[in-house]
């Protein structure tokens, strides 16, 4: 087998082998990435989702929560105002 080289003492010569290697690089690759679809179907197929009832419960649920949060942080707010209002007026007079 005769090797091309180029005149020029810079440039290297043809190496066959590089098409070759990159082909193999990229088809692992995909084969990997493949593997990886068919892992993320797998798990996708073992996901229970919650019935219509479980799902408006917890969400009445947390309007709930939400309502009763609200209504504490009113009567606490409503409390320091009066309570820092009554301190900063006990001097005025």
């Amino acid at each position: 087998m005769v090797e091309c080289r180029s005149p020029k003492p810079k440039v290297g010569g043809s190496n066959p082998s590089a098409p070759a290697i990159l082909f193999w690089i990229v088809f692992l690759t995909m084969v990997k990435v493949a593997e990886f679809i068919d892992q993320v179907r797998k798990e996708a197929r073992k996901i229970s989702w919650s019935t219509r009832k479980e799902t408006t419960l917890s969400v009445m649920m947390v309007f709930g929560m939400v309502v009763v949060a609200s209504l504490f942080f009113l009567l606490v707010d409503m409390t320091m105002y009066k309570v820092v209002n009554f301190l900063l007026n006990v001097g005025v007079n």
